[in-house]
């Protein structure tokens, strides 16, 4: 599965929108595959290197309602 249009030039706040995005449209966040753009989003390297955290550190201050869903759907998958 190839990109969707020309390569994106990433901002920090074009990252901060994308992540916003793909949080609102999934209603969860994303996970390490889908840090790419085929996805809409930068990746990982790209995020940290703009962002100066992962992305995980990023979902735990900005995101933390779907951080602790996210953990708690892993958990009932597991215990599954």
């Amino acid at each position: 599965m190839g990109k969707k249009g020309p390569p994106a030039v990433w901002t920090k706040g074009k990252i901060e929108e994308a992540f916003a995005g793909f949080a609102e449209k999934n209603s969860r966040l994303p996970v390490a595959r889908e840090m790419n753009p085929q996805f809409g989003l930068p990746t990982r390297r790209t995020f940290e290197r703009y962002m100066g955290m992962t992305a995980q550190e990023y979902a735990e201050l900005r995101y933390p309602t779907l951080l602790s869903a996210r953990d708690e759907r892993h958990i009932q998958t597991v215990l599954v």
